[in-house]
């Protein structure tokens, strides 16, 4: 039996997916619109720098693929975003618009994929210091743990050079991700687990004293979380350390 298990996010904690899911959904709010933009294009624009930055400052507030549409479709209209609640409360009163938006969102992803394989993958680069933790961490005691499909997730980490086991990618979907961990801890790998992820509401979620939650301080993160306390931030150096510990053969 290991010390612990470590569950890693991936997109915000593992991979900096962002200038990708700008351009996907920027693609996607094209031809929402009913304007034509092909792969090409979308790859060959020169992005709108001050759009996209205003993009990443809201990140945060991001669950899900059809979240980013969402949030383009907020700025569009200039709608001031300055909570969870707010967010979540603007995709309330658009529930039909957010299920069209996922999959309207996938398909654009699908479309640059086939354009351009190798460029797709550029723009999901790893975040500086995460290779070394994955290759203590693939020792045993790491999973990883997201609402973003396993064969992404898997053929990410290939493209930069990372080999890890298919049975330690995990798919949340829509269910809370601290029961997926439970549940794994009751099959008696640990009695302990510690969970990184970089969406506060992720770690919020009441949770057993065996699961220590923990925030991404690199991820996409707003500054007051940090300074609010409400849950502790880890660096990637003490992560580090967590994952030494949790899996005395590294």
């Amino acid at each position: 039996m290991l010390p612990s298990l470590i569950f890693l996010d991936f997109d915000g904690v593992i991979c900096d997916s962002l200038p990708e899911c700008y351009l996907t959904s920027r693609l996607a709010w094209e031809k929402l619109n009913g304007r034509a933009c092909d792969p090409a294009k979308a790859y060959n624009t020169v992005p709108d720098t001050d759009h996209e930055k205003t993009f990443r400052l809201l990140r945060p507030f991001i669950r899900d693929g059809g979240d980013y549409l969402l949030l383009q479709h907020a700025l569009s209209q200039g709608k001031a975003l300055t909570s969870q609640k707010n967010f979540d409360q603007f995709a309330e009163s658009h529930k039909a618009f957010h299920k069209a938006s996922l999959t309207l969102f996938q398909e654009c992803r699908a479309e640059l994929l086939d354009y351009d394989r190798s460029r797709w993958f550029n723009l999901n680069p790893l975040f500086d210091g995460i290779p070394s933790l994955l290759s203590l961490a693939g020792h045993g005691a790491g999973f990883i743990l997201s609402t973003k499909p396993e064969h992404f997730i898997r053929e990410i980490l290939h493209h930069h050079g990372i080999t890890w086991q298919a049975d330690r990618i995990i798919c949340s979907g829509k269910r809370p991700k601290v029961d997926i961990i439970t549940e794994l801890l009751e099959k008696g790998e640990s009695t302990r687990a510690y969970f990184v992820d970089d969406q506060i509401d992720h770690l919020l979620y009441p949770h057993d004293e065996r699961i220590t939650c923990l925030l991404a301080s690199w991820g996409y993160i707003f500054p007051q979380w940090l300074e609010e306390g409400s849950v502790p931030a880890v660096s990637l150096s003490q992560l580090e350390l967590l994952i030494r510990k949790a899996d005395k053969s590294v």
